[in-house]
């Protein structure tokens, strides 16, 4: 099944964060697609998994435990933290 391609298109910051927090809920859809494809291409590159389709499995995984959402609070929180010095 193929995507809508609109349904990949951003825009303001509040439309973003919605496709963002959408993706890290685990909700189905496009955007959740692209970036488990985009992260299990990224963790093959990386040599962390053997092939993509494990990249995959593994960012589906980060995304339901709630790891990838974790991930990112820690990245705000120390950018924050960061701004602030």
């Amino acid at each position: 099944e193929y995507a809508d391609p609109a349904d990949l298109i951003g825009g303001e910051v509040d439309v973003n964060r919605a496709m963002a927090d959408a993706v890290l809920d685990g909700k189905p859809g496009a955007p959740r697609d692209a970036v488990v494809l985009a992260a299990g291409a990224a963790l093959y590159a990386a040599d962390r998994v053997d092939s993509i389709a494990a990249g995959t499995v593994a960012a589906s995984h980060a995304i339901e435990s709630g790891s990838a959402r974790s991930t990112l609070q820690r990245w705000v929180a120390l950018s924050q933290e960061l701004a602030a010095q």
